[in-house]
Order: C-alpha cells, then structure tokens, then sequence
C-alpha cells in the first residue's frame, strides 16, 4: 500500500496504469504541495505563484486520465512536463 502521494502515483506507473511523463510530472509536482502544508515560515510566494499555472495544467492533464480510465478509453494524457520547485518529502 503506497505510503505517501509520491508513492501512489509511481506504483500506478509501474503498474504500467499511469503514462511515465504524467506520472514524473505529478510526483514533481508533489513537493510543491508539500511546501505550504510543512513550511509555513518559509514559503516563498513568488515559488507558489510560479507554479499556479503548471499545476492547473497538470491537474487537467490527471483528470482527464482519470476520466479516460472511468469511460475505459485508452489513457491520452501526457502532461506538458514542468518544473515545479523541489520540496520537502
């Protein structure tokens, strides 16, 4: 059982359930979150703001897969890959 979001999205890749690009791009994107939720007194808002863009279009690219997998259509989402600003774990 995957322990942490990092986990979950490469065990789907793995799995060979999530496309290798989308997948890197969502775990990158993992730091990101966790960047506010465990760094309160650091967060730098030019960083957070950088990455608003990237993670919209990143988060459409997962539902769009998502909503692929629940019609049972082939998955066609292949994330544009972005840099997001390395995190914490």
């Amino acid at each position: 059982m995957p322990a942490s979001y990092r986990e979950i999205f490469s065990t789907l890749e793995q799995a060979g359930v999530l496309p290798s690009a989308l997948a890197a791009d969502l775990i990158a994107a993992c730091g990101m979150r966790n960047l506010p939720t465990h760094l309160y007194e650091q967060i730098d808002l030019d960083r957070v703001v950088a990455a608003v863009d990237p993670a919209m279009v990143l988060n459409g690219a997962f539902a769009q897969w998502t909503l692929d997998q629940l019609g049972g259509a082939p998955a066609t989402a292949e994330a544009p890959t972005h840099e997001f600003p390395a995190g914490p774990e």
